[in-house]
């Protein structure tokens, strides 16, 4: 019986692992399709339509990363996961109010309920991976936490290189000649930083309530020496990376308001 069930395990995790190729290599493919990375991601096999190419990448890079310790993995997936799943949720109640029912194919699926269901269907997914990232552990949200900006490095860099939408159509994504991304980014991440800010801040009481009783023993045993090894001082960390955060956030958006939030609304019209 031991045996029998050492197979499924294996089975199973083996399961895990290539759902998650399939899956998770899709980023890469979208990314290229919307020109946000290299057009040579987006190749797929002639007869199934395969995206090969991001699939092989994605495989090399889980190869490279078996060397390295587990923690740092997760702390580099983990909130970057959760981030997409709450934006992807997040972005049907901007879909749909882009969009309304009666221009939607009357085929298309259509979220029960009225307005009460859709968004029960956009908040609630969001808020649950916000819980989610909360109790993963002090150490693995500060990681992440911290990690999140680079999200908007990375989307400048390839915005910058690659064009993004605006290749496809510059009436339709029109950018801000003085910032070189699309008209409204600025405001974007203005609010981006606002909520990375106010989350990490408002990350500090909840965590203190919630790991306080055995936090700082545990991280103790956990890490013996440095940062992580001190509950005390991870909060800190998080206070003073909230704070910074929201003035940044508060700074990006004011000035976005000011003059990338009116050219957008300029060339959109």
């Amino acid at each position: 019986m031991g045996l029998f069930f050492c197979v499924v395990a294996i089975a199973s995790n083996l399961a895990i692992f290539n759902s998650q190729i399939a899956s998770g290599s899709r980023g890469f493919f979208v990314l290229s399709d919307a020109n946000l990375f290299s057009r040579f991601m987006s190749k797929v096999s002639k007869n199934k339509g395969v995206p090969y190419v991001s699939i092989l990448v994605y495989s090399a890079v889980t190869i490279l990363l078996l060397k390295y310790d587990f923690t740092a993995l997760v702390l580099l997936e983990v909130a970057f996961s959760l981030g997409t799943y709450a934006l992807v949720a997040l972005s049907l109640l901007r879909i749909r109010k882009k969009i309304p029912l009666e221009q939607r194919d009357k085929a298309l699926f259509k979220v029960p309920g009225g307005k009460l269901g859709l968004k029960y269907c956009g908040y609630t997914p969001a808020a649950a991976a916000a819980f989610v990232m909360l109790i993963n552990g002090t150490d693995y949200f500060l990681g992440g936490i911290m990690l999140l900006p680079l999200a908007v490095v990375f989307y400048i860099f390839f915005k910058k290189c690659y064009g993004g939408f605006y290749k496809e159509n510059p009436v339709l994504y029109p950018i801000n000649p003085a910032t070189g991304l699309a008209a409204g980014d600025i405001v974007r991440i203005g609010v981006f930083g606002l909520f990375v800010g106010v989350y990490s801040m408002i990350s500090v009481p909840f965590l203190r309530w919630y790991e306080g009783g055995w936090g700082p023993e545990y991280y103790a045993q956990t890490y013996g020496t440095g940062f992580l090894s001190d509950f005390d001082c991870m909060l800190n960390i998080l206070l003073i990376y909230g704070i910074v955060m929201t003035l940044v956030g508060a700074a990006v958006f004011a000035v976005g308001r000011k003059k990338d939030h009116c050219l957008a609304k300029e060339l959109v019209s």
